[in-house]
């Protein structure tokens, strides 16, 4: 019997398949994350503010079990850009202007967003504040760009 798994953060790690190129056995199925867009996203942010010097990656635990394997990608990134990284757990949106405000109060900050109910369901939220404290941002829900606007 066919087994097929949907949005399993990482299939190799978590021991669903041998590999995703083959998977092996009678398991497949598909994630949506690409953990390599975390270095990218980091780099990005580094080119668009060149004094960059902390980034807070915000993101919910009980809700965002993939988030290690963005953090390990992140902070394997940041020693080259001269870039610290910073978790900033979030489990409810009360949690958001608090850690944010608070991340603000150094100067040379940036913000990944990584996505979630929560995070989705705060977007305006979270985008108004980086505007506020003018943290260069990127997220990956695409509504996270135009809640900015």
């Amino acid at each position: 019997m066919p087994v097929v798994f949907v949005q399993v953060a990482d299939p190799v790690t978590q021991g669903f398949v041998a590999s995703v190129r083959q998977p092996g056995g009678n398991v497949t199925g598909f994630s949506y994350f690409e953990f390599s867009l975390g270095g990218k996203w980091l780099d990005l942010l580094k080119g668009v503010a060149p004094g960059l010097a902390r980034v807070a990656i915000m993101f919910n635990p009980d809700t965002s079990p993939y988030f290690e394997f963005f953090m390990q990608v992140i902070e394997a990134a940041a020693p080259s850009l001269s870039v610290q990284v910073i978790a900033v757990p979030i489990r409810a949106a009360a949690d958001i202007e608090p850690a944010l405000a608070s991340f603000a109060r150094q100067p040379n900050g940036g913000l990944i967003l990584l996505g979630g109910s929560l995070a989705r369901l705060q977007l305006k939220l979270i985008a108004d504040l980086a505007g506020r404290y003018r943290l260069p941002s990127i997220g990956t829900d695409p509504g996270f760009a135009k809640g900015a606007a």
